[in-house]
């Protein structure tokens, strides 16, 4: 009598050869008709214009807002929408970083300049909008120097409207407290490019020439040659200014920022 191996009674005794199961799969999640997957391939509206992706600019209320020239906008639709924008957040009566952060701003004008010609946004965003008016805001510029083509200091109907503003683009603070004391704001500019939706924050009170070369670097819209670089193809005409300024080296006593902020700010009632 021939000798079965277990293997084979086994099998035998079940009837055939066994079989291992089937892995049980999960039936395939139906996709909804007109969306497609957004993929860190295809998630660039610049890239992939039609796509209906959303953009982080559709988080920020659409609020209307009041310029120190009297004039009324929406904050997405006027100043973000489709633009390069660079926002700092100030209110007049500060003594702490508003100072710089305006004299380092308007800096930053100066060297960007080439990019205004191509519809730079600058906003100036008052955290005071219960005493700031259209004139505080006008004189605040005209202290700062800073009565300049494509720069809006803005004020909102009320510190709902603000605060809406502010958490839209991640300026506050975790403690609720801490967050509503005004003195205590966040010091930062946010900036990028609302076509490409791009975004970066840096501390307001970095050098002038960091804020505008990673703005540059930020907001840029396709492949361009390195940064560092003088001149050459590809090479901004934004970039090749601020390179040269910075090999120049020049001293501008005005830039000071200890001196700025020890100096005497008017302070109203």
């Amino acid at each position: 009598m021939e000798r079965l191996t277990l293997r084979q009674f086994i099998e035998s005794a079940l009837g055939g050869r066994s079989k291992a199961p089937a892995p049980a799969t999960s039936p395939a999640r139906p996709t909804p008709t007109g969306t497609r997957r957004v993929t860190a391939k295809n998630a660039s509206p610049f890239v992939n214009r039609g796509m209906a992706v959303q953009r982080r600019s559709e988080r920020i209320p659409d609020v209307w807002v009041t310029n120190q020239r009297g004039e009324r906008k929406r904050f997405r639709s006027d100043l973000v929408e489709g633009r390069k924008m660079m926002l700092g957040f100030i209110y007049t009566r500060c003594e702490g970083i508003c100072p710089l952060t305006t004299h380092n701003m308007r800096r930053v004008h100066e060297l960007l300049e080439d990019e205004f010609d191509a519809g730079l946004q600058m906003i100036s965003l008052s955290l005071d909008p219960k005493r700031d008016s259209v004139k505080d805001l006008a004189e605040y510029a005209r202290q700062h120097r800073a009565e300049l083509p494509g720069w809006d200091f803005v004020v909102a109907a009320n510190e709902e409207e603000t605060t809406a503003l502010r958490r839209a683009v991640g300026a506050y603070e975790i403690d609720p407290v801490l967050d509503q004391d005004i003195t205590q704001h966040s010091g930062v500019l946010i900036f990028g490019n609302d076509r490409t939706d791009r975004w970066m924050g840096l501390g307001a009170g970095s050098e002038p020439e960091i804020i505008a070369k990673s703005f540059i670097r930020t907001t840029r819209e396709g492949a361009i040659a390195r940064l560092s670089r003088d001149s050459g193809p590809g090479v901004p005409l934004a970039a090749q200014k601020l390179n040269a300024r910075m090999r120049a080296k020049h001293e501008d006593p005005a830039c000071d920022a200890g001196a700025l902020v020890r100096q005497a700010v008017t302070t109203k009632p």
